[in-house]
Parts: structure tokens; C-alpha cells; sequence
């Protein structure tokens, strides 16, 4: 069966794909040089802030603390259990980042950007993320609760500023 194609803005609900997991990893077409781009998810609270350090889950921090959201380093893939996520979680955003410190290298440099989005074991649901530029990190997808369900909103935007800026606007502190 073909993968759903979920459009930018659209919200599903994650139990009609989902029943357990959902596994998520972004794909593209390098157009020049290779970048590396790394996962990162934020857990947030009703107030929309991470609530310390441990929310951020990337390859420092694989796992969280409810055992809900792994990151897998070797094929750069999240899951998320939404069955697991502690119930003072209220959203998961999941983002990507290019890697490093030099302001050229962004997600203009890439075509065929999509999150492929999986059950146990095949794609469910697919998101072709479109119209970026000049942006290092983007948020690809918002995992939310809502009326006591999750769902799975489609975001596929960015930020110039990178990874720092974003984790900022969830009140997490970043080293740079």
C-alpha cells in the first residue's frame, strides 16, 4: 500500500496510522556537497518550554527520560511511543539541524525533502517538505495531545539562525 501523503498545515490523527510507535526519518537528494543533518526533538509542557535539559533528545541525549522518544544514531531515526510520553508532555516537536557552524551550508543545498513516517515496519505516511531556502534547522512535524488523543501536525518550516535560536524559543539553554 502507497505511504499517505500528508501536506504542509495538515493534522491527522496518529492512532489512525500509529497503533504503537511511529518512527520517523527525514530523506533528501544532495544537490553539491554533503551536509550532515541530525534529528532533534523537544518535549513541552502546557506552557510550551522544555522543562530541563532532559526534553532535548538527539545524539547526546538518546533517550528520554519516560523511555518514550529514542533516538536511533546509526540510522539517524527518532520513535516516539506516544503510549509512553509522560502525561505533563503536551507536544513533540521533532526537528532537524544541519550539523557545524558554516552559515552556507543550508537547506537550500538539498531537493526531495521528505519525512517518512513508520509503523513496526513499513511507511504509513509521508510529508514532502517544500520551499526552503536559507534555513539550518526546520521543524518537520508537531506530535500533539488533543482532547486526550495525539495527533501529528505538519509544519515543514524553519529557522536562519540554526539550532540555538530554536531551542531558545522552547527555553532551553545551548552552548554554542
Amino acid at each position: 500500500a502507497d505511504a499517505y501523503s500528508l501536506r504542509r498545515g495538515e493534522r491527522i490523527a496518529v492512532e489512525q496510522f500509529f497503533p504503537d510507535t511511529i518512527g520517523f526519518t527525514l530523506t533528501y537528494t544532495e544537490r553539491h556537497e554533503p551536509l550532515e543533518i541530525d534529528p532533534y526533538v523537544i518535549l513541552l509542557n502546557k506552557a510550551q518550554k522544555a522543562q530541563s535539559d532532559n526534553d532535548l533528545i538527539f545524539f547526546g541525549n538518546q533517550r528520554s527520560l519516560c523511555g518514550g522518544i529514542i533516538y536511533q544514531e546509526e540510522s539517524h531515526k527518532v520513535i516516539i511511543t506516544p503510549k509512553a510520553v509522560n502525561a505533563d508532555i503536551e507536544r513533540i516537536i521533532v526537528a532537524y539541524a544541519i550539523y557545524g557552524d558554516d552559515e552556507r551550508k543550508n537547506f537550500s543545498m538539498l531537493q526531495a525533502i521528505g519525512l517518512q513516517l513508520w509503523d513496526q515496519t513499513q511507511e504509513k505516511v509521508r510529508f514532502t517538505i517544500e520551499d526552503l531556502h536559507l534555513e539550518r534547522t526546520i521543524v518537520a512535524v508537531e506530535v500533539y495531545r488533543y482532547k486526550g488523543a495525539w495527533r501529528i501536525n505538519a509544519v515543514g518550516s524553519g529557522y536562519r539562525d540554526g539550532l540555538v535560536r530554536l531551542c531558545q524559543s522552547y527555553g532551553l539553554e545551548i552552548a554554542e
